[in-house]
């Protein structure tokens, strides 16, 4: 997997394609007792852990943000569009199409492309 993700990064950086680092908020104890409306999947990932902040839980080496690249606001949701800056980031640099690359469940793939 980490060979591929090189590849595709490289590659996509070599023809000009900027890179964006779309991110899960990492949980931690008390993050939605005082929440109004949490979701179902946002109280079942906490009560998993689904998401916690641990070591490790950082980008890997090979997956760094570099200059010229989108770094996403965190996301409290399945989706990167959810509480997060993506769709405004998308707009103001002018991208209209993307090529996903997902280290989490399916679900990330198919809400998030969405």
């Amino acid at each position: 997997m980490l060979e591929n993700l090189r590849a595709l990064a490289r590659g996509a950086r070599g023809v000009g394609i900027r890179v964006l680092f779309v991110l899960h908020q990492q949980w931690t104890p008390g993050d939605y007792v005082h929440w109004r409306n949490p979701t179902p999947y946002q109280l079942t990932s906490a009560s998993c852990q689904t998401f916690a902040r641990m070591p490790g839980a950082a980008l890997h080496d090979d997956s760094q943000v570099q200059p010229g690249d989108l770094l996403v606001s965190k996301h409290w949701a399945s989706r990167g569009l959810a509480n997060a800056d993506l769709d405004h980031q998308l707009t103001q640099h002018k991208i209209q199409k993307i090529v996903e690359h997902v280290h989490r469940g399916d679900w990330s793939v198919r809400d998030g492309a969405r």
